[in-house]
């Protein structure tokens, strides 16, 4: 009886000595609780950009497409003013890059038809003007484990009549 009495308080002791768990818990979902937050507020950046660059490239493509600044001509001259009034307006991000294309946006709407040349079709040229915005999150802007990292990408298209400056169709 003794000796089972004994047998039971060793097996209580041992059974119940849980000092040190929750230092071995914190250990283990602090990198767990960290990365969550990180990618959380990472999204959350990632997200209020968008809705800046929303905004920034609907008001940057409807004025600098229609009227660039001095000495920027022809195409290229247009969607290099349109990115460069976007990333003005979107002030200094590190993370953000941009990129804007346009092309002609004319063929599909046009109502005459695709046999139709431009020229004599009634409906003037169309441009379509595709902004890009990328970002990169804060760990990985310099990579991880050696492999480069692209980022997460925003695009919106603007079509817009040139004839009638400011008007989104």
């Amino acid at each position: 009886m003794a000796l089972t009495r004994k047998l039971l308080h060793l097996f209580a002791r041992v059974r119940c000595d849980g000092r040190g768990q929750a230092t071995v818990e914190l250990a283990v979902c602090t990198p767990v609780l960290l990365a969550l937050a990180v990618v959380t507020v990472d999204l959350m950046v990632f997200l209020g950009d968008c809705v800046q660059f929303d905004r920034v490239s609907a008001e940057s493509v409807r004025v600098m497409a229609m009227a660039p600044s001095e000495g920027t001509y022809g195409d290229a001259g247009r969607d290099r003013a349109v990115c460069d009034q976007i990333a003005a307006d979107m002030g200094e991000a590190g993370r953000l890059s941009f990129e804007v294309t346009s092309d002609d946006a004319s063929d599909a709407s046009d109502p005459a038809g695709p046999d139709v040349p431009a020229l004599l079709s009634m409906e003037p040229g169309l441009r379509r003007y595709t902004c890009t915005m990328r970002f990169v999150p804060w760990p990985l802007e310099r990579g991880i484990f050696g492999v480069e990292v692209s980022g997460l990408e925003h695009v919106r298209t603007y079509v817009l009549d040139p004839y009638r400056p400011g008007v989104v169709v």
